[in-house]
């Protein structure tokens, strides 16, 4: 990989198409609407959405990263984002995917409000990996 010296950007391209060229971004979504077609049809129950797109495994994979505790400034830049702050949706919408499973699991006493951290809650509400990793 070579990069460029004065602004770290990949000069050679990371997706080759068939032809040798940089693959296009119409070309990755054909690809990942093709292939997620495909493994739809051979087990529609692992598929729960009409359709599936390559921002949607980008979403997907940094609401993964925040339920780990990946801390935002990497998945600011594993996302390529200039700013925190364009990160910041993927810790709310962490938040809310928290406070929901824990309200399924019969925890009735997570706040609604996204802003409102359940992390601010008692510990006992959360499984000891989310407490471990809490006090680090």
């Amino acid at each position: 990989m070579k990069e460029n010296e004065l602004n770290g950007k990949r000069e050679e391209p990371l997706l080759l198409s068939q032809r040798g060229k940089k693959m296009t971004t119409a070309c990755i979504r054909n690809l990942v609407t093709k292939d997620s077609e495909l493994a739809k049809d051979a087990h529609p129950e692992l598929f729960p959405e009409p359709k599936y797109s390559p921002h949607g495994f980008r979403h997907s994979k940094a609401i993964h990263m925040v339920e780990s505790g990946v801390q935002i400034v990497y998945i600011r830049n594993f996302l390529g984002h200039v700013s925190v702050q364009s990160t910041e949706i993927y810790t709310r919408i962490g938040q809310n995917a928290f406070a929901k499973m824990l309200t399924e699991c019969g925890k009735q006493d997570v706040p609604s409000n996204p802003k409102e951290s359940p992390i601010s809650k008692k510990s006992s509400l959360y499984p000891n990996f989310l407490d471990r990793a809490r006090r680090k």
